[in-house]
């Protein structure tokens, strides 16, 4: 239980700096583009 646990977190922890990743991103090209 206490592994499901450490891999979940681990996981949410690489999604949550995916998503910032990818916002980021997304913020560039705007800035681009105008």
């Amino acid at each position: 239980m206490i592994y499901y646990a450490k891999v979940s977190f681990l996981f949410l922890n690489t999604n949550k700096l995916y998503n910032l990743r990818s916002e980021n991103y997304i913020n560039l090209g705007k800035k681009n583009h105008s």
